[in-house]
């Protein structure tokens, strides 16, 4: 008869398999135990941290466990003002919330509303913004979108410069709308600004334009700089004259 030969305990492969078991439930135990203890939020300037940590539900430090990125980002995607949300979790406990927020573009006169660079309108907000121009018109909804496209494209320092925005349409006679882009701006320098959106990037060089006034006129020259000309002209009138100015 053969003899049965036991096979020999293999006690490094033994001890690695208890390391490993050991060290899998110690990781779990921690998991189960590990709470939230630190909120960091990147991105946001109008909307102040304790808004989003508010809504996030995360401000008395919840387990690491419960926390679900996709319901955390809806949470906070509902904020007024929040264009997008990316929640990350870091196993220190670690929550990291990037946000982008949508730019605020204009003032509706007389309310306490507000549109953003996404053409929403956003009712009692407080914006830390003090220089956006006020809507003096209220607009049709394809007119608004129209609008705030083209303030889109003008360059922050001249859109800063705008104090004041009016539909201004023309009309024929026969009360027929000729062009229906058309708005004036009022500056804050005390010049006025007609101009059509197609035109809107003709507005950039507003600075410009207002320079070579200056120099041919004097430093207290004031008055009206027609960009919705057709060429790429700027045509200029000075107040209280009728006489044509200049051609910038």
């Amino acid at each position: 008869m053969q003899k049965k030969t036991k096979r020999k305990l293999n006690k490094k492969r033994f001890f690695g398999l208890l390391i490993f078991l050991v060290i899998g439930i110690s990781f779990i135990c921690y998991l189960l135990n590990l709470k939230v203890s630190n909120v960091l939020i990147i991105g946001n300037q109008e909307i102040l941290d304790s808004t989003i940590i508010k809504a996030s539900g995360l401000r008395e430090y919840p387990y690491y466990k419960n926390i679900k990125k996709r319901m955390l980002e809806k949470e906070i995607g509902d904020i007024p003002l929040i264009d997008t949300v990316k929640v990350s979790k870091y196993l220190n406990g670690t929550i990291k919330i990037k946000v982008t927020e949508e730019t605020p573009i204009v003032y509706l006169e007389n309310t306490y509303k507000i549109i953003t660079s996404s053409n929403k309108v956003y009712e009692n907000i407080k914006v830390s913004k003090e220089t956006m121009p006020t809507l003096k018109t209220a607009l049709s909804d394809d007119i608004q979108e129209l609008l705030i496209k083209a303030l889109k494209k003008i360059d922050t320092n001249i859109l800063n410069m705008i104090s004041e925005i009016e539909y201004s349409p023309t009309v024929s006679s026969e009360g027929k709308t000729i062009d229906d882009k058309r708005f004036t701006f009022y500056m804050n320098d005390g010049n006025i600004a007609i101009i059509n959106t197609i035109n809107i990037d003709k507005f950039n060089n507003y600075l410009k334009v207002v320079s070579k006034a200056i120099d041919t006129y004097g430093k207290d020259t004031s008055g009206i700089y027609n960009f919705d000309s057709g060429t790429s002209n700027v045509v200029f009138q000075k107040k209280d004259s009728e006489e044509n100015a200049t051609k910038n």
